[in-house]
């Protein structure tokens, strides 16, 4: 694990390729997945459902061969469908929790909805060699100034639950204890990506700033899942937003529309709703 931060990275772009809002030039989804460029390699995080991934990449001018790592954030549909778009390429290393292939369940009113990792997704990841894939159960180097947490501590003042389920009866909860993000040391501070934050954005934060021995967050991009948060919720979010210092926040697909109006009210010019096409370079 890191405990001081070596030495920060001269030149970084983050790049939005896949959410839920975007211009008519690219194509939208219920998803989500930045491109991180760095001196040494560009990093994918996160996939997208996989309909919109490789138009917006072609229009982005992003190609497939530019991408030397993947890391998935967790095992849903809505971050991994884009994985089939290296099929017959040459494969990128991927980072990822053992518990991403877990199959999963959305389920409403006895209905059960599948929102696992799309078959040919798995399928993919099951046929790449050893040495291509990284099991991330642990705080991981991508490489110098690049990491994966692994799994996150998580406070209980952050409910993020829902109808999320291991099975199609309704019986065992999903806690997604694989939830993971990233972070990039910049000159100017830690950037945080988060995918979906099921762990709870608050909990993530302080967990890199824990693990990263850092205290300084430049900025923080991807989804909050803050869609149904409380009041209550919302409030400390933005409390602890504010406390923890965060210089820039870039909501992103599930974080919600009120939630997004909420945490532009309680941190005043610091929020910056994301889309495809967005751009952020340190």
């Amino acid at each position: 694990m890191p405990t001081t931060i070596t030495r920060r990275n001269e030149r970084v772009e983050i790049l939005i390729l896949v959410d839920n809002k975007a211009s008519p030039r690219f194509r939208a989804e219920h998803g989500f997945s930045v491109l991180v460029r760095m001196r040494q390699r560009s990093i994918l995080f996160d996939t997208g459902a996989g309909a919109a991934l490789s138009h917006n990449a072609s229009v982005l001018g992003v190609g497939r061969d530019e991408i030397q790592v993947v890391v998935l954030s967790h095992g849903h549909y809505d971050h991994t469908g884009g994985l089939t778009w290296w099929e017959g390429e040459v494969s990128p290393t991927l980072y990822l929790s053992p518990y991403a292939l877990q199959s999963r369940y959305s389920v409403r009113a006895g209905q059960a909805r599948p929102i696992g990792m799309p078959a040919e997704a798995r399928a993919w990841v099951n046929s790449l060699p050893p040495d291509r894939v990284v099991w991330t159960t642990e705080p991981h180097m991508i490489e110098e100034g690049c990491w994966v947490t692994g799994p996150i501590s998580r406070s209980p003042h952050e409910d993020t639950g829902g109808p999320y389920f291991l099975d199609e009866e309704g019986r065992f909860p999903d806690p997604m204890l694989e939830d993971q993000a990233m972070w990039v040391e910049t000159e100017e501070g830690l950037v945080v990506i988060s995918g979906c934050a099921h762990a709870g954005i608050v909990s993530t934060l302080e967990y890199v700033i824990r693990v990263a021995g850092a205290s300084k967050i430049r900025a923080v991009i991807g989804g909050f899942h803050l869609a149904h948060a409380s009041v209550a919720r919302l409030t400390y979010t933005a409390e602890h937003l504010a406390r923890l210092g965060v210089h820039t926040l870039v909501p992103c697909h599930c974080t919600g529309e009120d939630a997004v109006s909420f945490l532009s009210r309680s941190l005043e010019g610091r929020v910056v709703t994301g889309e495809v096409g967005f751009r952020l370079s340190f």
